[in-house]
């Protein structure tokens, strides 16, 4: 944990979106294509089917924002 930081955060809080594929995940895409350096990804209020689950992790992957330099 890093205390008194600021983190970069990408949020669809409470947006009530039904994210089901990669078609649903495009908004979402644009969004953390633009904060590379995104810490933080706040999807609450959302429903996340499975493919579109598998469909983020991969756009994670290809973003490279799993490395958060911990």
């Amino acid at each position: 944990m890093r205390l008194g930081q600021n983190y970069i955060e990408v949020s669809i809080l409470n947006q009530g979106k039904q994210l089901r594929d990669a078609e649903d995940l495009q908004d979402l895409s644009l969004l953390l294509q633009k904060s590379p350096n995104v810490e933080i990804l706040t999807l609450q209020g959302n429903s996340l089917a499975p493919n579109a689950g598998k469909e983020l992790a991969q756009l994670i992957k290809t973003l490279n924002l799993s490395d958060s330099g911990l």
